[in-house]
């Protein structure tokens, strides 16, 4: 996500911009966003460690278990857990560099199409996270849905 805010110019991701790699080759670009929001590239994906934090005492489903266990069904190892692009995450930023978890300002249908600019291994997570309301004031995660399609005009993606 570094070089993504950096080749954006912006610690949001909105419709129009790309995922970067590390080599700075556009990976994905938004290229609809049904609701015009600002996601997230600063949070870190949820893990084991954060749920102890936050007073967890059993185990509790990540966003970084889902990733490897992804991997791990392409047969895939992957030694770190690379910083996430958290769509649809409403995490807003105060001047003095203060962020906050809030519920998304979404609702129940949107959407946002990416267009992968290179061959790659995409894994989504619906996060898990039930312990702040950053999933929601109910603190309850929701389901995600997928859709891949080869080429598509983008009139289709509305």
């Amino acid at each position: 996500m570094d070089h993504t805010r950096s080749v954006n110019s912006n610690i949001f991701f909105t419709e129009g911009m790309s995922v970067q790699s590390s080599r700075r080759r556009s990976m994905l670009t938004m290229v609809a966003d049904s609701a015009g929001v600002r996601h997230d590239t600063l949070l870190c994906p949820c893990s084991g460690e954060l749920y102890r934090q936050l007073g967890c005492t059993e185990y509790h489903r990540s966003c970084t278990d889902n990733y490897h266990e992804a991997l791990r069904q392409a047969d895939i190892e992957h030694t770190f857990t690379p910083a996430s692009l958290n769509l649809f995450m409403n995490v807003p930023v105060t001047a003095d560099g203060a962020v906050d978890r809030v519920p998304p300002a979404t609702a129940a249908g949107d959407y946002a199409v990416l267009r992968a600019d290179i061959d790659l291994v995409l894994v989504l997570s619906a996060c898990p996270q039930d312990m702040t309301p950053i999933n929601g004031a109910d603190r309850t995660p929701k389901d995600v849905a997928v859709s891949i399609a080869n080429t598509f005009p983008l009139e289709d993606a509305r």
